[in-house]
């Protein structure tokens, strides 16, 4: 006897709805074994919620090391920040500023501030008296003694020549830029340090002073705790070590 066509129809409907329920089944089989606990699991809902909870537990792990990393990061950024600032003179948001461009432009928040030191240190030496050093940013129209503002004068007389060269010329004088990462730290800025800084202000990721030095400290206190740890091991080993020393004598007579 044929098959009608409603007969065909219910039967290859029926072909399909069990095809999506053994796929729905293996794909909770393969979750469950996911979790570890395999097929068995179902038949354990204990096992089933242990494995559950061993993963929840990984997760949670993982996430507070991820947390802990980050803030790590966090502290080296700001700590690095803090000691450029105390190095050179400048606020912390001047060198955050520098920074952020000379990374922008392919040179780094390191190189940068070590320029940005040797300028302040050029200023130094004209405040005491220095001749040569007042001459020096004099040419260049320097004529504030407060690091920061001084550094906006510089930059903007810099930004100002129309001459590639002259502008490797002046940075290599006053920043002792041999690389042209001052130059190109200028541009980035397009020769406004206040507009700069006003841009990381907007943008919400202007750390504060406070911020900078908590940065610092809790970089401090894990140096610090890892010191320790470090020392308390030297202590405990020191404490087998007539054992060991012991041993390895009678080894040595053997």
């Amino acid at each position: 006897m044929g098959i009608g066509a409603d007969t065909a129809g219910l039967l290859f409907r029926i072909k399909a709805d069990s095809s999506d329920a053994k796929r729905d089944i293996n794909s909770l089989k393969s979750e469950v074994t996911g979790l570890g606990g395999g097929v068995a699991a179902l038949a354990n809902p204990a096992a089933l919620a242990s494995a559950a909870i061993a993963a929840i537990g990984a997760a949670a792990v993982a996430a507070a090391v991820g947390l802990f990393k980050l803030t790590q990061a966090a502290s080296e950024y700001g700590s690095a920040i803090n000691d450029a600032a105390q190095k050179s003179g400048a606020s912390v948001e001047t060198i955050q500023a520098l920074g952020f461009a000379a990374e922008q432009s392919g040179s780094s928040l390191d190189a940068i501030s070590t320029s940005v030191t040797k300028f302040a240190n050029l200023l130094g030496q004209a405040s005491l008296g220095n001749e040569k050093a007042q001459e020096t940013l004099a040419q260049f129209g320097i004529t504030a003694t407060d690091v920061d503002e001084a550094l906006q004068q510089a930059i903007a007389s810099i930004q100002a020549m129309t001459s590639e060269t002259e502008q490797n010329a002046a940075a290599s004088t006053l920043f002792k830029d041999r690389g042209g990462d001052v130059v190109k730290t200028i541009r980035e800025m397009g020769g406004s340090l206040p507009d700069t800084i006003q841009k990381l202000r907007d943008m919400g990721i202007m750390l504060s002073e406070e911020d900078t030095k908590a940065a610092d400290a809790f970089g401090d206190s894990l140096d610090l705790l890892s010191t320790q740890v470090k020392l308390l091991g030297y202590k405990f080993a020191n404490e087998f070590m007539p054992q060991v020393t012991s041993a390895i004598q009678s080894i040595s007579r053997f």
